[in-house]
């Protein structure tokens, strides 16, 4: 359902993110807890993964990218980003959500230990802290599609490359997934273990795509940035072929010069340095040609 348009971004509710808001409506009713509690407890959970996705479209389209929608649901959010195929703009764009995430969480703590608030005050921004911290700690798990996921992927595309960056973070995603539904199943945390069954299948997708032969998130080349030490090499190689290309030039503008030289004057018209030259240009041409 549609919720709004901030900043040319249109904004979303799934839902599943009703279904959740009526369940917590229902846990919460039974506490007794004041009435500023209730818009804190429903709303800071949603409104703190909005920001957190606008983090991700806004610097999206700060490197070049563009997003134009946000969908929030039960368990987080998306925000559909395209994002140009540089390793730096990726790995920023990953960040942006959690960098959102750790500046209410620094802030909120921040203002717990001043001494400017005090009282239910100090409660609600203490609970949103809370909320931001848990946010920021989740999604920085190295676990494909989270942002801690992406952030490996972009991290590990330098030095590895692209494919092999892609098939790297869907073992770790693997990995954290199992853990999560261990610790799921033994703390008895039915969403959770939804949650972890829901990143299983966008794995799961991931893995047919790959399997398939493209980037699953479409970028086309996937050589895009090509392992870092391989460039090194390869621009180190090239640099090293320049010099030579260089200097052989070199040599052969000299050559022709003094063939010009002893043909307009003769032999004994070149210098003793010219003639040392000339002989070692011809020994080296000789050499080449001897090859």
């Amino acid at each position: 359902m549609p919720a709004g348009r901030i900043l040319g971004i249109d904004v979303r509710l799934h839902w599943t993110l009703l279904a959740y808001t009526a369940f917590q409506v229902s846990e919460f009713a039974g506490t007794g807890a004041s009435w500023y509690w209730w818009p804190v407890v429903l709303l800071a959970v949603p409104l703190s993964v909005l920001l957190h996705e606008f983090g991700h479209s806004l610097t999206a389209r700060a490197v070049g990218g563009d997003s134009r929608n946000i969908i929030l649901w039960a368990f987080g959010g998306i925000a559909w980003c395209s994002v140009p195929a540089r390793i730096l703009a990726h790995l920023l764009v990953a960040a942006g959500g959690p960098m959102v995430n750790l500046i209410l969480w620094g802030a909120g703590t921040g203002l717990l230990h001043s001494d400017w608030v005090d009282g239910p005050l100090a409660g609600v921004i203490g609970f949103i802290a809370g909320v931001n911290g848990m946010l920021l700690l989740f999604n920085l798990l190295p676990c494909y599609p989270m942002d801690g996921g992406r952030i490996a992927r972009s991290l590990l595309w330098p030095v590895v490359g692209r494919a092999k960056a892609v098939r790297w973070t869907i073992v770790l995603a693997w990995i954290c997934l199992a853990g999560m539904a261990a610790w799921a199943v033994m703390n008895r945390d039915f969403f959770l273990f939804t949650l972890a069954a829901v990143l299983a299948f966008a794995v799961v997708g991931e893995q047919r795509a790959v399997a398939a032969g493209y980037d699953p998130e479409g970028i086309e080349e996937w050589q895009a940035g090509r392992p870092l030490l391989e460039g090194w090499s390869r621009r180190r190689e090239a640099r090293a072929a320049a010099r030579v290309e260089a200097k052989a030039a070199a040599e052969q503008a000299e050559l022709d010069r003094l063939l010009a030289k002893v043909s307009e004057h003769g032999l004994p018209a070149l210098s003793q340095s010219e003639r040392r030259t000339l002989q070692r240009i011809s020994e080296r041409e000789r050499e080449r040609a001897g090859r």
